[in-house]
């Protein structure tokens, strides 16, 4: 099943790797992103490296590479009505982020980056799928929890699609 997720994005250039990697660490999830000097000219997969502390079972490998394409874009405020300009802050750009089923991790790596991107970055996320906006950190660490969940559950039938993280390529 694939997903699309879109961030809207007021500050854009605030995109680091290390305030992601503190963000994270400080939500208690051990990830880290792929390292780039400038994000918002990055189009295509995005790794990240992560570890599963919250699954209490012996997994395959230490920890695991997973991610999404991504793909930023300039804002156009003419694509939208007023009243959706307003609610998304009117952003500079937008990041498109794709996810697949090529493994587990990969829509909790969307996530965990997505509420990062909220809170650094002055971003709105937007799931199409439900046409729902979200701007409340505590509301996307609902939607992280369940997918942990959904995680664990896969865990305990022996069903989490798993890649070793051997370095970034």
């Amino acid at each position: 099943m694939s997903k699309d997720y879109n961030v809207f994005l007021k500050y854009p250039e605030n995109i680091k790797a290390s305030d992601f990697e503190s963000f994270a660490y400080k939500q208690g999830y051990f990830i880290r992103v792929f390292p780039s000097e400038n994000y918002t000219a990055h189009s295509g997969f995005l790794p990240f490296n992560l570890y599963l502390n919250f699954i209490d079972r012996i997994l395959p490998y230490d920890s695991f590479v997973s991610g999404f394409e991504t793909y930023f874009s300039d804002y156009r405020s003419q694509d939208y009505d007023g009243e959706f300009n307003s609610l998304v802050n009117n952003p500079k750009s937008v990041m498109l982020m794709c996810i697949s089923d090529m493994d587990s991790l990969e829509e909790l790596s969307a996530l965990i980056w997505a509420e990062y991107l909220c809170e650094y970055c002055g971003g709105v996320l937007y799931d199409p799928q439900t046409d729902t906006l979200y701007s409340d950190p505590s509301v996307i660490d609902a939607l992280i929890y369940r997918q942990k969940e959904e995680l664990i559950r896969l865990s305990a039938q022996n069903a989490l699609k798993l890649h070793e993280f051997t370095g970034w390529r």
